[in-house]
């Protein structure tokens, strides 16, 4: 029996997923995950920015603040940096818990495929050949997390090389149309 609490949990897990989920689409759309934090300082904007990409490159943007600014509000830029610093630490927090969706969208693969393959091939009349196929999808299920720890990383990493790279090529594309255009 499930409890309200459990159920609470679980609910709270999904939307956390949800929210992963969204987050790592937006971020093959828009090359990574920007966390921009604005501030203004004698009545001039500045901002934090950090870039995460899912290829794991970070890329942190500082203001370019001067030396007298940075003495006289020195208090100010440690608390907007510490506020910067959590957003950036939510974002990473919100990217691991993407970690159940990959293990549910990965199970969905594994069972679906091992029960296609088992209906297909299994052969009642050779009672072995039926325990080996039996046998097959309980040793790849032991050691899914196993491979998602080593496999999900390379293949993130993989699909988004294959982005940038689709998108240089698109890009090139682009500059010789311009250059036809500019000498025709």
């Amino acid at each position: 029996m499930i409890t309200s609490q459990q159920a609470e949990e679980k609910l709270q897990s999904l939307k956390a997923s949800k929210e992963a989920a969204q987050l790592i689409w937006n971020s093959f759309e828009e090359g990574g995950v920007t966390i921009h934090t604005p501030f203004t300082l004698n009545g001039k904007p500045y901002a934090f920015s950090t870039l995460i990409q899912l290829d794991a490159d970070v890329i942190n943007y500082f203001p370019n603040i001067s030396d007298a600014d940075f003495n006289l509000y020195s208090r100010k830029l440690e608390n907007v940096s510490k506020r910067h610093w959590y957003e950036v630490e939510f974002a990473f927090y919100k990217l691991g818990s993407s970690r159940q969706l990959w293990y549910l969208l990965s199970d969905i693969i594994l069972w679906g495929s091992n029960a296609i393959a088992l209906l297909s091939l299994m052969d009642f009349e050779n009672i072995l050949t039926t325990l080996y196929w039996l046998l097959l999808p309980v040793l790849s299920g032991v050691v899914r997390k196993k491979v998602l720890k080593v496999v999900a990383p390379k293949l993130l990493r993989f699909a988004f090389n294959i982005k940038k790279f689709v998108e240089r090529i698109l890009k090139k594309k682009e500059n010789k149309k311009k250059e036809k255009a500019i000498y025709s």
